[in-house]
């Protein structure tokens, strides 16, 4: 029987949810290492990411650490129908509770084309090995990620790594994959 995006997410979503705050941070500590040690980062120029809501894996550390490195760093600013656009910051001060309560940055942080990010740290309620992905249903980063040159890195915590995870043909894949445990590259 095959299961809906609908009915995944909501089971995959409740388990995120229930994952006790040690077991995150302890997973979110092995996902910082993993992304620490990606060469693809490293050699990146300008880097998006998402900013972790929980239960979303915490990425204020790691926005950190990027700038500490000289690098660009964008966050996704949500906008009207389902869109969203990347935006520069320089520090996390420059965060605010936004749409849905997620931070972004202030409106006064300046856009950046897709065009010109490296590497795009892609958040999801859970992937599939062949790069699919299944986000929390408003279609936010499918639309982003459609022409997309760059290089997409899915961040998952590795119980929510699937073999593969249902599609349709408007939702958008990842070229990696990131857990506390492997980096796997989607052939």
């Amino acid at each position: 029987m095959k299961i809906s995006k609908e009915n995944l997410r909501d089971t995959m979503w409740k388990a995120h949810k229930a994952l006790p705050s040690t077991v995150r941070k302890q997973s979110d500590r092995a996902l910082f290492f993993q992304m620490r040690q990606l060469e693809l980062l490293q050699n990146a120029g300008v880097v998006f990411l998402f900013v972790g809501n929980p239960p979303e894996p915490e990425t204020f550390e790691w926005i950190e650490y990027l700038l500490s490195l000289g690098k660009i760093v964008a966050v996704p600013l949500c906008l009207e129908h389902g869109r969203m656009e990347a935006r520069c910051i320089t520090a996390t001060t420059q965060l605010v509770p936004g749409k849905f309560g997620i931070l972004e940055p202030v409106t006064t942080c300046p856009m950046i084309e897709k065009e010109k990010i490296d590497v795009a740290l892609v958040p999801a309620v859970c992937f599939g090995r062949d790069g699919s992905r299944l986000g929390r249903g408003g279609g936010y980063y499918d639309r982003w990620l459609q022409g997309y040159r760059g290089v997409a890195i899915g961040v998952c915590r590795a119980q929510f790594l699937l073999e593969h995870v249902p599609v349709e043909p408007h939702d958008e894949t990842v070229d990696y994959i990131v857990t506390e445990d492997e980096v796997i590259a989607i052939s």
